[in-house]
């Protein structure tokens, strides 16, 4: 009896000390994990676009006096110009002042031809539309109730006409506002054009729209 008692202690011993054996293994190494975070995609400068005036360094290069031929063939003074560089929020100003006179004169009346071309760019607090928007309303109330005013077609994406015309007696005079927008520029045109013969929209639309359509593709970057 004794004797089983002591072999069946013994079992116990030897089955403990297997327990024991296998709960302290080391485990095996393990390859360390790298985590990698992604980079923030950089947020795009909304004022930014398809149109810069880096390459300007004369407003009035991108003025094309052959525009004002029809009513205006001398010119009168040389060109104003003025130009207002970006900052870091973006914006900037292209203005440039023609004067060109006609080869006669009508009535002994020099008649005058002057365009003043305008080119804004968006910035980080004044965006395209808003300042196309203000610029088409100030146009509007500044050509009062006799002007000839509605939006122009195929040009950037938005454009818009005022015009005054004062055909009854020699010399005719207009006055022709021509406003665009597109991505993140806005040009308008200012002319005033006068002549001993009544003048046609047409061709003022032609010649025009023809130098806001040059401005556009010398500002395209």
């Amino acid at each position: 009896m004794v004797v089983l008692l002591v072999l069946a202690l013994a079992a116990v011993v030897v089955v403990g000390g297997s327990d024991s054996d296998e709960s302290t293994a080391t485990a095996p190494d393990l390859e360390p994990v790298t985590f990698t975070t992604a980079s923030p995609t950089p947020t795009p400068e909304p004022w930014r676009g398809k149109y810069s005036m880096a390459g300007v360094d004369n407003a009035c290069d991108l003025v094309d006096l052959s525009v004002l031929a029809p009513w205006g063939r001398v010119l009168e003074n040389p060109p104003l110009r003025k130009e207002e560089r970006p900052d870091e929020s973006g914006g900037g100003l292209l203005r440039c002042i023609t004067t060109m006179r006609a080869e006669h004169t009508v009535r002994a009346v020099v008649v005058p031809a002057s365009m003043i071309t305008y080119t804004k760019f968006a910035s980080r607090y004044v965006d395209s539309e808003s300042r196309y928007a203000d610029d088409v309303e100030f146009g509007i109330e500044l050509g009062g109730p006799d002007a000839i005013h509605g939006p122009v077609s195929g040009l950037g994406e938005e454009a818009y006409l005022v015009m005054v015309k004062h055909n009854s007696n020699p010399p005719h005079h207009v006055m022709y506002d021509l406003f665009v927008r597109d991505a993140n520029v806005v040009v308008k045109i200012d002319a005033h054009v006068g002549s001993d013969h009544p003048i046609d929209q047409r061709d003022l639309d032609a010649a025009f729209q023809r130098q806001a359509r040059q401005i556009l593709d010398k500002l395209r970057t």
